[in-house]
């Protein structure tokens, strides 16, 4: 899960360069030129910051798998951690999902599908770490 959510945050860093280019083409928000307030630089720096946020956040993700592969507790402490908070937002979205009047559209199924997906996964993740956990193999 960690590197699907690194490559979402590395496609939102180069998809906000791209649509940053693109905005700056209108020009600039107000008439004083000393300022740098282009529509193309506001949204383009709230979209790589939220990609900076979750490329961090899918690092992390990644070294707390792969510490719990190698049966160290820190690994395990990151996976918990993670599976409870992302598997309680997406429990949430789920849930949202699920009472959205528009379940006919099927862009509306498929978000659903995924978001259960990775419930699921995450879910994996929380019941095999906390309940499976043997800690280090012993040779």
């Amino acid at each position: 899960m960690g590197l699907f959510w690194g490559l979402i945050g590395v496609l939102l860093i180069v998809g906000a360069s791209i649509f940053r280019s693109f905005l700056d083409n209108f020009g600039p928000l107000s008439t004083n030129t000393d300022n740098l307030d282009t529509a193309g630089n506001i949204v383009g720096g709230v979209l790589v910051g939220f990609g900076i946020v979750i490329l961090v956040l899918a690092i992390v993700e990644v070294l707390g798998g792969f510490g719990a592969l190698f049966g160290k507790s820190w690994g395990r402490l990151i996976g918990v951690l993670y599976s409870l908070f992302f598997g309680g937002f997406l429990l949430l979205s789920l849930t949202g999902a699920a009472r959205s009047s528009d379940l006919t559209n099927a862009d509306t199924r498929n978000g659903g599908i995924l978001l259960l997906v990775m419930f699921l996964l995450y879910l994996y993740t929380f019941i095999v770490l906390i309940i499976r956990w043997r800690g280090r193999p012993h040779a």
